[in-house]
């Protein structure tokens, strides 16, 4: 019976240091997520199929998505050509997005730092990047808006768990949220793949 015992005792402390392990592991990959610089976003972004598709397609804007745009400069600058509704905010007021003017452009340029969800000022390193600059309407008016990060369709590998916040190294999209909070509905901005590079992508399932 003691034998027994000791077996059952030794195989208790087994499950409870491997379940000890991969909750420290799972706590320390879901810190590493939220923390990106500002090198980690510079360069050049365009935005996704899918938005194009959702938003822009038969808006009357199809003839200029090629110059939407937003390019993150290493100096912290940025500038962009956004639809309308991504940076004027009365738009939001309505929370029903295909009501909204996609077929105005505007262009933005400003400066452009990485922060936290309700934090004030750059904390440096985090999971939004905060623009803050001019938008081209009849008078310059100054703007704030902020993209989020999540993880690309590119990143996505067959058979692996889908997450929505990257980790570092990771293949992750920017992306506004639109219309009504509750409906998760996004325009995501993509990396500008030059024709040079091969991506290999892996279709959901």
């Amino acid at each position: 019976m003691k034998k027994i015992w000791n077996i059952l005792r030794v195989g208790l402390l087994l499950s409870l240091t491997l379940l000890t392990s991969s909750c420290l592991e799972d706590f320390f990959e879901a810190e590493e997520e939220y923390y990106f610089e500002m090198k980690d976003v510079q360069g050049e972004w365009v935005p996704t199929k899918n938005s194009i598709s959702r938003w822009l397609k038969n808006t009357g804007a199809t003839n200029t998505v090629a110059n939407y745009h937003l390019t993150l400069r290493e100096d912290g600058t940025f500038s962009a050509c956004f639809p309308g509704p991504l940076i004027v905010s009365e738009h939001r007021i309505d929370h029903h997005p295909e009501n909204w003017e996609w077929s105005s452009v505007y262009s933005y340029e400003g400066y452009y730092y990485m922060t936290t969800q309700g934090a004030q000022l750059s904390s440096g390193k985090g999971d939004i990047v905060q623009l803050w600059g001019k938008i081209s309407e009849g008078n310059p008016t100054r703007r704030g808006t902020q993209l989020d990060l999540k993880t690309s369709d590119r990143s996505y590998i067959k058979g692996k768990k889908r997450r929505f916040r990257p980790k570092k190294g990771e293949d992750f999209d920017l992306f506004f949220f639109i219309g009504d909070p509750d409906s998760y509905d996004i325009f995501a901005f993509e990396r500008k793949i030059e024709s040079s590079e091969k991506i290999e992508t892996t279709p959901n399932r």
